[in-house]
């Protein structure tokens, strides 16, 4: 009887320790992860298209890298859905850290030569502008975080500011 009270003892103590083992393994929730429009610089246009070099900053509060799937987004210039795109190929981004996401795009035909006319018919140093993103975060917990941005850029220095 001795032994069958020892053995229950043992595999007690076994329980408990693996599951506070376990308990220790879990992290806290995570934090989404931010995205910010830093600039839309006028990129290499090889065809009748106009290219723009877009830069999103990727900010991760988190205590722990964080690898994303991809981004999907479109940026509003002065109420037209001028630019469209999503990349897959995305940094690491370190743990409480930032990551630049430089993206090669495309100006939308109709709604660039609205946005066209409008800027000829009224010239302007700065255009509003509204940035909705996704970010694939490949995680169960965190999944798809959407992110909506609104501010101007100046159009000398070709930076965003977030109002």
């Amino acid at each position: 009887m001795q032994g069958i009270a020892l053995g229950f003892k043992r595999l007690a103590a076994a329980f408990i320790i693996t599951t506070l083992a376990a308990c220790s393994a879990l992290q806290l929730p995570l934090l989404s992860p931010d995205l910010q429009l830093v600039h839309i610089k006028p990129g290499d246009s090889g065809g009748l298209v106009p290219s723009f070099k877009v830069g999103l900053l990727v900010t991760n509060p988190n205590p722990q890298s964080l690898g994303l799937n991809g981004v999907s987004y479109t940026i509003n210039l002065q109420g037209f859905d001028v630019i469209t795109g999503s990349a897959l190929d995305i940094p690491v981004v370190p743990a409480q850290g930032d990551a630049l996401i430089e993206l090669d795009a495309k100006l939308g035909l109709i709604e660039g030569a609205q946005l066209l006319a409008m800027m000829l018919a009224k010239p302007n140093r700065e255009l509003d502008f509204s940035l909705e993103a996704k970010l694939d975060t490949g995680l169960p917990w965190l999944g798809i975080v959407p992110v909506r941005k609104q501010g101007v850029i100046d159009l000398q220095t070709y930076t965003a500011r977030v109002q």
